[in-house]
């Protein structure tokens, strides 16, 4: 069965600043799961603890905790970067 993974899905809500724009908690997701399912939480930790093991889904539920205030130099930066990574892509 063919997936189209055409979301951002978001395992720790992405109003938690924290995670916002952590890579390893924004991952492609069906609109199905990401939006009928609430972001399937249940299938998408099982797809992280796959894909980034046991230690790495921890560090995010952990995270999720906490707050991060960005500050306008921080934001500026990710640009920076988000573009950069993205310059080759089609």
């Amino acid at each position: 069965m063919y997936v189209n993974y055409k979301e951002a899905g978001h395992f720790i809500g992405r109003s938690n600043m924290s995670l916002r724009w952590d890579e390893k908690n924004v991952n492609g997701q069906c609109g199905h799961c990401n939006q009928t399912l609430n972001g399937n939480p249940h299938g998408y930790e099982y797809g992280i603890t796959d894909r980034y093991g046991k230690k790495e889904l921890d560090r995010i539920k952990n995270t999720g905790y906490s707050i991060k205030l960005y500050k306008s130099y921080d934001l500026e930066r990710m640009i920076d970067e988000y573009r950069e990574k993205t310059k080759n892509l089609v």
